[in-house]
Order: structure tokens, then sequence, then C-alpha cells
């Protein structure tokens, strides 16, 4: 019992860890450029194709797709960007938080630990805000790795339970069982970055194979439009749009892929042999892949999904 204690705690200390390391370093960053910031966003979304690497970009560098639609929600219930000029921002939003599951998928754990001694005498010793922040975006940067060494080695434990195996194993038949669970344990933990790097340690580990680990990340991006839906609802007629705009181009991208499981997962398959990818970050490519193809595909249409989304949602 105190061994299964240990992992629990383990793993939950990992989870904590984790997920404040991303929101220290997405809040320091947001605080560090403040208003201008939003006239970034105001000023670099005219096009859908500007607002993808407006997206990319702020999402791969505060490591939140949920922060990042956020802010996009915020802008568009306050009137300073409309629902055409959001699109843009989610698709690249989804693609921009696939860089820190790369970054996961690097073993920079044995680093965490300088990371964190050194930024936090930093923070406490240094007069100067802009060098506490960075030192506090740092620190938050190696939380992240600290944690998720933390949540590896709790997995690697529990990995052995002969239960657990059958578990993972039940959904290897099972591809919209396990698109569901995707999709569930991500609106729980409200972070599809932790959601991937914990499915990164399973594959690593062995417990599933690449056709089974699919759905789970196909799922993920299904989970974490759940809360937005909500911070959303009370909003402008525009905000709605914006917020019905990710939930649908996330379900639909999710059973699209679905439906192309097979070609993908050969294409992936192509891609691990080509780059030679270890297992984490062979999930990592299966994530930014995905991402990216959803969103080329979407793109090239912005016109008509905004018509369809004004004709359903009009107040």
């Amino acid at each position: 019992m105190t061994t299964t204690l240990q992992l629990i705690f383990g793993f939950l200390s990992g989870f904590g860890l984790f997920l404040y390391g991303i929101y220290l370093m997405g809040e320091t960053l947001q605080e560090m450029a403040g208003e201008q910031l939003k006239k970034w966003l105001e000023r670099y979304t005219d096009t859908p194709y500007k607002g993808l690497l407006v997206g990319t970009i702020l999402t791969a560098v505060i490591h939140s797709s949920s922060g990042t639609t956020a802010l996009t929600i915020s802008l568009v219930r306050a009137n300073l960007m409309s629902f055409a000029s959001s699109i843009g921002i989610i698709l690249g939003a989804n693609i921009g938080t696939t860089f820190t599951a790369f970054l996961t998928g690097l073993n920079l754990s044995p680093f965490a630990p300088i990371f964190i001694s050194v930024c936090a005498l930093i923070i406490f010793v240094s007069a100067n805000e802009n060098i506490k922040n960075i030192a506090k975006v740092l620190f938050g940067f190696g939380l992240i790795f600290f944690g998720m060494d933390l949540i590896d080695q709790s997995l690697s434990h529990i990995s052995d339970s002969v239960r657990f195996k059958s578990l993972l194993f039940s959904f290897t038949d099972r591809p919209y069982l396990s698109l569901f669970i995707g999709t569930i344990l991500t609106a729980i933990i409200q972070s599809s970055t932790l959601a991937i790097g914990i499915l990164q340690t399973v594959y690593a580990s062995g417990l599933i194979d690449l056709r089974s680990a699919l759905p789970l990340i196909f799922g993920s991006n299904i989970g974490t439009t759940i809360s937005l839906e909500i911070f959303a609802v009370s909003g402008s007629v525009e905000a709605k749009r914006t917020a019905l705009f990710q939930i649908l181009y996330n379900v639909f991208g999710a059973l699209f892929f679905m439906i192309l499981i097979g070609p993908f997962e050969h294409l992936l398959k192509w891609m691990i042999s080509i780059l030679h990818l270890s297992p984490k970050l062979s999930i990592a490519m299966a994530h930014i892949l995905f991402n990216i193809l959803s969103a080329v595909i979407v793109i090239g249409f912005t016109k008509e999904i905004e018509t369809l989304i004004k004709r359903l949602v009009k107040r």
C-alpha cells in the first residue's frame, strides 16, 4: 500500500509541477508582453494565413492552446477582433501546442534541476524585473521537465501491473473508445500537452502500439475545447461563433483522421523510419502531423466556414 501511495503521489506531484510550469511560463510571458500582445494580435490577423502563423508562434511560446484561444475569444468578446480574424489563430493554436510535445520528447530532464535551482536563486536575488521575469520563464521550463520526469518514474512502475497492462491492451481493438478516453482525460486535466506527455511515456514503455495511440491523440484535441464553450457561452455572438468553430474544427478533424487512420499510420511510420525517431518523438510527430494536416485541409475554406458558423449562431 505504501508503495502504491508513493507512486500515486509521485504521479500527482509530477502532474502538478508540469501544469504549474506551463502556467508560470505562459502567465509571465503574457505579463511581459502586456498590451502589446493584444495590439499585435489585432494588427497581424487580417488574413487566415497571418492568423495561423501568429497563433502557431504565440501558442509555441506560451505553451497553451487553451490560453491562446481564450485570449482570442476575449478579444472577440470585446469587439477588438472579428470572428473571421479568429479562425486563423485557432488553426495556428493547435499547431503551436505541439511544440511542447516535441520538447518533452527530447531527453532534457537531467537539466531540469539546474534550471530550477539557478533560476530560483535569480528570482529571489535579482532586483531587475526583466531578469526576474526571464528567470521565471526558465524556472517554469525546468518545472515542466522535472514534472515529466516524476510522471515517467511513476508510470514506469505502474506499467508492471498486469491489470494496468490489460486495461491498455483493451484499447487496441476499440479505437473509438480510445478517442473517447483521450477526450475525457484532456477535458478533466484541461491540458492536451500533459495528456500527450503521459501518452509519450506509456507508448515509450511499449504498453500500447502506435495504432492504439493515435485515437488518444485525436481525442486530446477535442477535450481541450470543453472549457472554451463554457467561457464563451455568456459572451457576444462573435465570441460564441469563435468557440463553436474551435469545437467543430477539432471534432470533425478527429473524426476525419479516424476514418483515415490506416493511411495516416502508414505515413507516420514512414516518417519515423526516415527520421529515426525515438518512441516519445514518434508521438510528438504524430501530434504535429495531425494538427498541420488538419489546418492545411481547412485553411482554404475559411470563407465557407465563416458563412456556415454565422448561419448556425445568429444570436
